[in-house]
């Protein structure tokens, strides 16, 4: 307050060249001057706006391209609005103070600093004055005003920019910018300006002498109710009130025009025309490369450099920012007035979408709908994309529904309407080719209107399980189940499961009248060679579908495998395909193909094709369809009546037929083939129905006939022959009921029966027989044999043997050399299959006379080696097998192991296990192999150790090897004691004890197992000796060494203070307790004795004590060698519970 009223007063200056430097910085449109020019013109209410641009060209010139690249000079602007009036000539000249108040520099407004990037001192006429600006400094301007001479006087008002800097002049046949050259001096390119003058929103443009071109527009006119703290709000920031009357326009480009323009675009006259180009920058819409690009550009008198993010131009009365080129976003009351406008803007183009969708369903072609879509292909808004998101908005703000065009089905010529939240979007162009359902055309639906309405859940989406759902309930034709091949091998699956699953739902027709086909799921492709008469097996695609795919499509892509002859033939024999081989002529065609490719087949593959024709009346036949087995190929041999086969054969000599050849008629069948499969050449019956007699020599006739057609059998015929009683047999004693007719296989050569001496053995009649000749090949390949049957020659083995039971001298039977001398030519292989269990070999028992006690054992529990235990070969049968073949290879072993021997010896148990022979048997068993750890614990289980004085067999852990080796935890001996009913000891000898300590048994029992002997044997070991003193005084001696063993235990080991020995020593039985059983008449007193629990007797080493007292049982001194006071023998027993002398006197027991 101080400084207003008596401070120095100084005056501010503007640097009006830095302000308008500033103010410059902020343009970045090329033709800002000219749109600030025309602005001022069309705020003047102007109807026409001229600009002239002079050069340093000659004045006499009229063409443009003589001003071509030469300097600008001058540019004056001229309109025909209201010209200046004083208030107007006031505020403009405030501008030369550097006045940026809008409201006080008027029309003009700060926007006229721009002519300032052009000239130093621009020029303003208007009416009857011109005013001039001019540069007091080089900081400063002052304006000069004057009248204009009465000539120069008008009604218009023109601004004349004398250029400062050097600019050139540029006139293109084209917009193209990249074809500049000079871009050093600054230029003004005259193509780009007439184009940007172009740009206004008008509905129709003119070129002078030139074309013309009509958009469409859509004028909207709003009246509105503005909340006046609102308003108050805008007015203080703008310096102006907003209008009550809201002008909104979008400029559109007519369908027609869009297509109209495709069409040009084609040509490259037309393309190359200026006119077409500056037509082409002034719609909405760009064509680049085929595709239309939404360009919609908002307009504020002139276009801004703010695109509307579709395909209209946009004009209104938004409010922009200071330099006219942005829309004012940044205040939140600009902004929403904005934002108002901008939305509205988004629903006015809503309104003109549904207008265009309702008018275009009745009017456009199919191909057209490219052109109604393309301006709402929304894009994002540059440079603010916050614009273009505000109208998207307001033109999905409306609830009604967005229709769309979809194509109901693949076949409709037509597109039609419905609601977007029923249409489908597809992403593959195939998918539109054979689903049935509303899809929106795959070439529309990359447009961004689509796209857009996917991200707002507005429309629908075909997926996997919606085309899986339409195929279940649609057929399709041919052409659509192309297209969904197509689709399956595009990148949208590669999904093989999911591949097979919708290949199991298809199904089509050939064409519209075609029955209906199951796809199914094929596994194989490329099945051309097949005959059409053959139905294509259900795993094979079709070849008419095959050739519309690559190898590579169809392995990796429909997941399938190239059809060989293999998987045809596979196919075709399935149990599901056999009635084809019941039809004549679907049979001839299989035969045929089998026929053809016979020499691929394997060895499975032969023997399944045999297994399966034959099982099926497969052969055509003058009597119909028959077996193979019972089907002839024609012949001249063949008697009538037989059913011949019909089919078309190739001599059966022919045998290159069965390769890949093609030359051949399809139905050609190779006579070899039939043969194979078990046709017949030959009728046996009529061959040898002639034979009567049954004398050899009608026989040998009859075999040498055969010799001569076996080179026309069939397999099927000789098997036949095999099967048929033709041969005369006898035996070597021969008898009216041994000489008869016999299948071959039932007879052997005569000199089998001879070495055998075999009287009954079958026989063939032909007793001199030449092996060496073709009959007898002939016979042997009948089955005429030249060994007997194994099971039978075992059989004259036991026979042979059994009959020398009564003989001395046993000899081996004729038999088993028969069988040594033939095992390995005949009868190895026989052997290993047969598994002979009947004993036949010559053997005997090592108790026995090897002369005349031989027994026949199986091969399996005999042995080469000699045994206590088991049986043994007799050593001339060794030696016979020697000198022909290794009898191990008939399961003969040399020895049996640990286990065969012990299983034998528990089955002779009651025959061996004396404690004599034990010594030789357990040293045999010391010797074989099989020793382990489960064989150690199945004997633990098994009594079977004899031992001294007794018939009881023992475990391992009852017996104890006899040593001299010091027990270590007693550290004393039993060797002068016999402990035997107590502790049973067992010498057997080195190798028997060897095998004994094997299996576990011990030289001494440790503390643990004595104490349990104790307890489970000590009744035993004193019951029954009443009378025999002699005994129970040695008892007695060994039970009071036990307990010193004990009482040394206790010391060195706790053994006997582990469970459940401690428990058992406690309170079971084991004390030996003596009671003096006293008769008054009798001097002579008894003794009783009674194994008891320690707790039931007392210690007593007095003796007089003892032998006064018969209420008790006490242990005594009753042995004279014991020692009284032993003091560990004392506490084994104090230990074990044993009451002492003290207690008693108390009235207690110890426990």
């Amino acid at each position: 307050m101080k400084a207003q009223q008596g401070g120095n007063e100084e005056h501010v200056t503007i640097n009006l060249r830095k302000l308008i430097e500033g103010m410059l910085a902020h343009y970045s449109s090329e033709f800002f001057v000219f749109r600030e020019l025309i602005q001022n013109a069309d705020d003047a209410k102007a109807s026409s706006f001229s600009l002239e641009i002079k050069c340093n060209a000659p004045s006499s010139s009229s063409v443009e391209m003589d001003f071509h690249n030469h300097v600008i000079t001058e540019i004056c602007t001229t309109n025909d609005g209201l010209i200046f009036s004083e208030t107007d000539w006031k505020r403009v000249a405030t501008i030369a103070e550097g006045n940026t108040d809008i409201a006080s520099v008027g029309r003009f407004g700060v926007g006229f600093y721009s002519v300032f990037s052009y000239t130093e001192e621009p020029i303003i006429v208007s009416g009857k004055e011109y005013m001039i600006f001019v540069w007091k400094d080089n900081n400063s301007l002052t304006t000069l005003r004057q009248q204009l001479p009465i000539k120069q006087q008008s009604k218009t008002t023109s601004i004349i920019l004398k250029m400062q800097e050097k600019h050139v002049l540029q006139i293109e046949s084209t917009l193209d910018k990249s074809r500049i050259t000079n871009k050093d001096v600054p230029m003004i390119n005259l193509t780009q300006l007439k184009a940007y003058f172009a740009k206004v929103t008008e509905q129709i443009f003119t070129i002078v002498d030139g074309p013309s071109m009509t958009l469409g527009r859509v004028d909207v006119e709003a009246r509105l109710n503005i909340d006046q703290q609102f308003h108050n709000h805008v007015r203080r920031i703008l310096n102006k009130s907003l209008p009550s009357i809201v002008q909104i326009q979008l400029l559109f480009v007519p369908i027609d025009v869009i297509i109209r323009h495709q069409q040009q675009l084609k040509s490259s006259e037309v393309v190359n025309d200026l006119n077409i180009q500056i037509f082409n920058s002034i719609l909405p819409l760009k064509f680049v490369d085929k595709e239309i690009i939404p360009a919609g550009l908002i307009f504020i008198g002139l276009e801004t450099h703010q695109s509307a993010g579709f395909g209209m131009h946009v004009s209104s009365h938004l409010i922009t920012t200071l330099e006219r080129e942005n829309l004012d976003l940044q205040d939140p009351y600009i902004k929403k007035w904005n934002k108002e406008l901008l939305t509205s803007i988004g629903q006015i183009a809503r309104c003109i979408y549904d207008q265009i969708i309702i008018h275009s369903s009745n009017n456009i072609a199919r191909e057209r709908y490219n052109a109604v879509m393309a301006p709402y292909s929304f894009q994002t808004s540059v440079p603010n994309k916050e614009i273009g998101t505000i109208i998207l908005n307001g033109f999905f703000a409306s609830q009604n529904k967005i229709l769309v065009p979809v194509k109901q089905f693949p076949s409709d010529p037509h597109l039609s309407f419905m609601s977007s939240t029923a249409a489908f979007l597809a992403d593959s162009k195939h998918i539109q080719s054979f689903l049935s359902c509303p899809l929106v055309p795959f070439e529309l639906s990359k447009n961004r209107f689509f796209i857009i309405l996917k991200e707002r859940g507005l429309i629908n989406h075909v997926d996997k399980s919606i085309i899986e759902n339409k195929l279940a309930s649609s057929i399709l034709l041919f052409i659509e189940l192309i297209e969904l091949l197509h689709w399956i091998c595009s990148d949208d699956i590669n999904d093989k499961r999911c591949t097979k699953r919708i290949l199991s739902k298809v199904r089509f027709r050939e064409t519209v009248n075609s029955p209906i086909l199951f796809l199914g799921q094929p596994d194989y492709y490329g099945a051309s060679h097949i005959s059409e008469v053959l139905p294509l097996p259900v795993n094979v695609l079709p070849t008419n579908i095959a050739r519309h795919f690559s190898q590579a499509q169809l392995e990796n892509k429909l997941f399938l495998l190239p059809c060989t002859f293999k998987d045809l033939i596979d196919s075709y024999l399935h149990e599901s395909q056999h009635y084809l081989l019941h039809d004549p002529k679907t049979a001839a065609c299989l035969l045929s193909h089998f026929s053809k490719h016979s020499n691929q087949f394997s060895e499975f593959q032969w023997t399944q094709i045999k297994t399966i024709l034959s099982a099926n009346r497969c052969i055509p036949t003058t009597q119909g369809m028959k077996l193979p087995n019972d089907s002839y190929i024609p012949s001249l041999m063949l008697k009538p009546g037989l059913p011949v086969i019909t089919l078309n054969l190739l001599p059966h000599k022919t045998i290159k037929y069965q390769t890949n050849n093609s030359n051949f008629d399809d139905d050609l069948i190779s006579v070899e083939f039939l043969k194979q499969i078990g046709c017949r050449m030959l009728h046996i019956p009529s061959l040898i129905d002639n034979q009567q007699a049954l004398d050899y020599q009608s026989m040998e006739i009859l075999i040498e006939n055969l010799i001569q057609e076996r080179k026309n059998m069939s397999d099927t015929d000789f098997n036949v022959l095999k099967q048929t009683k033709f041969l005369t047999g006898t035996t070597l004693e021969s008898t009216k009921k041994t000489v008869q007719k016999y299948v071959p296989q039932k007879l052997h050569f005569p000199f089998v029966a001879a070495q055998l001496n075999w009287s009954d053995l079958l026989i063939i009649d032909w007793q001199d027989i030449d092996p060496h000749s073709s009959a007898y090949a002939f016979l042997k390949e009948l089955g005429v044999r030249e060994v007997p049957e194994l099971q039978s020659l075992i059989n004259r083995i036991i026979q042979e043997h059994n009959s020398m039971k009564s003989r001395t001298d046993y000899e081996i039977p004729l038999s088993l050399e028969f069988l040594a001398k033939n095992f390995q030519i005949h009868y190895s292989t026989l052997w290993h299959t047969s598994n002979i269990q009947q004993p036949f070999l010559p053997s005997y028992l090592s108790k026995e006379n090897i002369e005349t006690n031989v027994i026949l054992s199986a091969p399996d529990k005999v042995f080469i080696e000699s045994s206590p235990l088991c049986t043994t070969l007799l050593p001339k049968v060794v030696t016979l097998f020697k000198s022909h073949f290794n009898i191990l290879s008939m399961g003969v072993k040399a020895q049996p192991t640990l286990t065969q021997a012990f299983d034998v010896l528990m089955e002779r148990k009651n025959e061996l296990l004396t404690y004599k022979w034990a010594c030789k048997i357990f040293a045999y068993l010391n010797k074989l192999d099989g020793l382990n750890q489960q064989f150690k614990e199945r004997l633990r289980k098994i009594a079977f150790i004899p031992v001294q004085e007794t018939t009881t067999l023992m475990k391992p852990s009852e017996v104890f090897i006899h040593s001299i080796i010091q027990n270590q935890t007693t550290g004393s001996t039993f060797d002068d004691i016999n402990t035997g009913g107590l502790i049973d000891y067992v010498d057997f000898g080195p190798a028997a004890n060897s095998f004994l300590i094997n299996i576990g048994v011990r030289d001494f029992p440790s503390a643990s197992i004595f104490a349990e002997l104790l307890i489970d044997r000590q009744a035993n070991y004193f019951a029954n000796l009443t009378g025999d003193s002699e005994t129970l005084k040695n008892r007695l001696y060994v039970y009071t060494e036990c307990l010193k063993q004990l009482a040394i235990a206790v010391s060195r080991t706790s053994d006997l203070q582990n469970e459940p020995i401690q428990k058992r020593l406690q309170n079971e039985p084991w004390c030996l307790g003596i009671r003096r059983l006293i008769d008054p008449e009798d001097d002579h007193p008894e003794n009783e004795f009674k194994i008891m629990r320690p707790a039931e007797i007392y210690l007593n080493d007095d003796i007089h004590c003892a032998q006064n007292d018969d209420s008790c049982y006490s242990i005594n001194s009753y042995i004279n060698d014991i020692d009284s006071d032993d003091v560990e023998e004392d506490r084994v027993r104090g230990e074990s519970g044993v009451s002492t002398e003290n207690a008693r006197n108390e009235g207690s027991i110890m426990n």
